[in-house]
């Protein structure tokens, strides 16, 4: 678990990395071995970008686990193209992040307030973490084709 004192100048930058460059995610798989009901949810937060900089700074603030994709990982990248830093966060820090960042957030607050929402759900209670779950899905893909719907209907 991250430990944290931001100021707000940090948690409403953290927020603009996010809304431009981050995911909300949540992650279903069967697990009848680890899980008592059988399914488990994993609630990620990633922000990628190709500034090291930007990452350090923002992984120095906030914790998380830093990969770097490059072209050994990405089979279809280009020589030309900069390494790429993907920095995430995973259901208990995301718990503590995502409410820190929530009223600087504009593109994802949706997203972000079910997932908060979502991680509220207790483990036991499978049907409503189902529903839940398909619910965030959904408004995940809405999410993607209003953005592009709105971005066109700003440009006119």
């Amino acid at each position: 678990m991250i430990e944290y004192s931001w100021s707000d100048t940090e948690l409403a930058y953290l927020a603009g990395i996010a809304d431009g460059e981050g995911s909300l995610i949540i992650h279903h798989r069967k697990d009848p071995l680890h899980s008592p009901v059988g399914n488990a949810y994993d609630c990620m937060l990633t922000v990628g970008n190709t500034s090291l900089s930007l990452i350090q700074w923002t992984r120095e603030r906030f914790g998380g686990s830093l990969i770097r994709y490059d072209d050994r990982y990405e089979g279809g990248r280009r020589e030309s193209w900069k390494p790429m830093y993907r920095l995430s966060w995973l259901s208990k820090d995301v718990g503590v992040i995502l409410p820190a960042i929530l009223e600087y957030l504009v593109v994802k607050r949706r997203l972000a307030e079910m997932m908060l929402s979502f991680i509220s759900i207790p483990r036991d209670e499978v049907d409503m973490r189902a529903v839940a779950y398909e619910n965030f899905k959904q408004a995940a893909d809405d999410a993607k084709n209003n953005g592009r719907i709105y971005a066109e209907s700003v440009t006119k």
